[in-house]
């Protein structure tokens, strides 16, 4: 069992109380454009990952003019998932929640940026298709690793409302669920099936495209409105 919440925890990020289902829906609304912003961050994430995951031996193909080896899937995502564990370490570290909260929608746009801008390149012709898949795949863990629930715990600290960011977990979960349930019944009954891996790997750059244009927006947004007095922004001279 995990210890009690210390003096400095509680001070932190405010006490951590069961929220009666009225108590969560007070918060919703108080932070009504923060929470819809950032379950939709999470829910387009999602999609994204589920139409590379389902299509991946089309898309990798297309990529690779050929048929991928056993070597291509298991090194597809090491880079993704070495960033993903460098990043969440290092926003442990810092102590500020409303800098943090900052850093991880910043590090969030920064990885969406940086997979539209390689997709752009490989498309181009600048860079070849194994490049691109490792290239993607760090980026795309980069910021799809700081969301959910990282992401919910600074947001309760920064509205230092009383209680867990539980239920703010599922309600991106269900989100991100409903995507993935509904691209599998698009990879089952839809035009899809029968199609040549460069149909999917268009579609999948003009999904990437949109999304991340979307999600680029929503990230802004939550900045400015997580940054706003209302939150009690903190000085910049405060320990990291």
């Amino acid at each position: 069992r995990a210890p009690p919440p210390n003096r400095a925890d509680v001070a932190a990020r405010s006490a951590r109380t069961p929220m009666s289902p009225r108590k969560q829906w007070e918060f919703v609304r108080d932070n009504l454009f923060g929470v819809i912003a950032t379950i939709g961050i999470w829910a387009c994430m999602a999609g994204l990952r589920s139409f590379r995951d389902f299509y991946t031996q089309k898309i990798f193909s297309a990529a690779l003019n050929g048929t991928p080896t056993s070597k291509v899937y298991v090194l597809a995502d090491v880079p993704g998932a070495v960033l993903s564990f460098v990043f969440l370490v290092m926003m442990s570290w810092v102590h500020n929640s409303q800098r943090a909260l900052f850093l991880m929608l910043l590090t969030n746009v920064a990885g969406l940026l940086l997979m539209a801008g390689c997709t752009y390149l490989f498309r181009l012709g600048q860079l070849d298709g194994m490049d691109w898949i490792l290239l993607y795949s760090a980026a795309f863990y980069a910021a799809y690793s700081v969301l959910n629930a990282p992401l919910n715990e600074r947001i309760f600290a920064v509205t230092r409302a009383e209680g867990t960011c539980s239920f703010l977990i599922y309600a991106s979960d269900f989100f991100g669920y409903v995507v993935t349930v509904g691209l599998l019944m698009y990879q089952s009954f839809g035009p899809l099936a029968g199609t040549s891996n460069n149909v999917v790997l268009d579609l999948f750059v003009s999904m990437l495209y949109v999304l991340t244009a979307l999600m680029t927006l929503l990230a802004g947004g939550s900045m400015c409105y997580f940054w706003r007095d209302k939150y009690g922004r903190r000085h910049l001279h405060d320990a990291v």
